[in-house]
């Protein structure tokens, strides 16, 4: 069998990319060949050639609307539109040619947001799936076009199928009673044999692009107000790189108006996070619509205590862990305040406490969430199209 993989970024250390590469080191040992196609020659391009996978470039856009932020947005609206609609018809072309040659059995698109794929898998009567990773609207305020109902559509035709990697997700998207969808969590890693466990740090973490999608804003908010409730202020590291330089703004003037700029440090992209997770005293996820959450449970395999908001994809891995353990593998909110009382909580816990939350969740993950149980769920889906 082999199968195409369509991504929408170069971007590799992008959630979606760091699950596309954990899937197709799973399937290499289902004797699955994988091809790939990205919208341009950078980073990651250069990684999966390095595999040793055919790798094709072309360039193609996400099936939204451009993004309306500043007066340029509003100006360049219709020629980006149009830029995209054209640079999408042209691609399909380029795929359909190169994948004919490839001799696939299948495309899988590598999230909800690109048409080419369906397109090129239609014109080669062969099936496709949207790997659905996103609400779209609801978590990056992306619009599909021309409306959703297109999307719906293209998932309703045959030969087309879906995977959705929470069952909130499915849900959201109507595809939770479809024969055609299956839920397939994000496999994170190889399963391991025991937790990583190191003497903690005094610092909280903050893990994730710097946009609005990833609730940093939410999470200075509730930290400010930590600050002036604890006797204890352990500092808050944010790890990541800013997508929009509007919303970077707002984010300084915050750390600025609460004048907590002596305990806030920006550490950037990092390389090295999953040693961070395990020297920090406890990660914060702050999205207010986080598909699955590929950082909270990266978090949970490296033995760090997560503080989740009580929402979507991070609700659901923390209501999947309380059913199989019976207890909370992390410590949740849905406030503001109520995230400001765990901070304060935590800068009090000793590490065996946090080891006990920590201990929970890895074996929750490790169950759940491994490269090995994702490539034997997406194999046996394949199988079933094919059939």
């Amino acid at each position: 069998m082999k199968v195409a993989y369509i991504l929408n970024s170069t971007l590799s250390l992008g959630g979606a990319s760091k699950a596309f590469k954990t899937l197709v080191a799973g399937l290499k040992k289902q004797n699955i060949s994988v091809c790939v196609i990205l919208p341009e020659k950078k980073d990651l391009y250069y990684e999966i050639r390095d595999m040793g996978l055919p790798v094709f470039a072309t360039t193609f856009r996400n099936n939204t609307y451009p993004y309306l932020r500043t007066f340029k947005d509003f100006v360049m609206f219709i020629p980006r539109l149009l830029g995209r609609f054209f640079s999408n018809k042209i691609a399909v072309g380029k795929i359909t040619k190169w994948l004919t040659d490839q001799n696939v059995d299948i495309i899988h698109s590598n999230v909800g947001v690109i048409n080419v794929g369906y397109f090129a898998a239609c014109k080669l009567n062969i099936p496709h799936i949207y790997h659905i990773r996103e609400y779209g609207d609801l978590d990056f305020g992306m619009h599909y076009f021309p409306i959703k109902n297109a999307f719906y559509t293209q998932l309703n035709k045959p030969n087309s199928y879906s995977i959705c990697i929470t069952r909130n997700i499915q849900q959201y998207h109507k595809q939770d009673k479809k024969q055609t969808s299956r839920v397939i969590y994000d496999g994170i890693c190889a399963e391991k044999k025991q937790m990583p466990w190191f003497k903690k740090e005094s610092f909280f973490l903050f893990a994730g692009r710097i946009e609005s999608a990833k609730g940093l804003d939410f999470l200075l908010d509730a930290y400010a107000e930590y600050i002036k409730k604890s006797d204890i202020v352990i500092p808050l590291h944010i790890a990541g790189e800013a997508t929009n330089n509007k919303y970077l703004a707002t984010i300084n003037k915050k750390i600025n108006d609460y004048q907590i700029g002596k305990h806030v440090e920006f550490i950037g992209m990092r390389h090295d996070i999953e040693q961070i997770m395990q020297k920090a005293k406890a990660i914060v996820i702050a999205s207010p619509s986080e598909g699955f959450g590929l950082c909270m449970t990266e978090a949970m395999f490296n033995g760090c205590l997560v503080i989740g908001r009580n929402t979507s994809g991070t609700k659901e891995q923390m209501d999947n862990g309380y059913n199989i353990t019976k207890q909370e593998i992390a410590l949740r909110y849905n406030t503001k305040g109520e995230l400001s009382e765990h901070l304060v909580t935590v800068s009090h816990m000793s590490e065996s406490d946090i080891y006990k939350y920590a201990e929970r969740a890895f074996s929750v993950v490790n169950s759940l969430y491994t490269k090995e149980a994702t490539a034997n769920q997406v194999t046996t889906f394949y199988n079933e199209i094919l059939k």
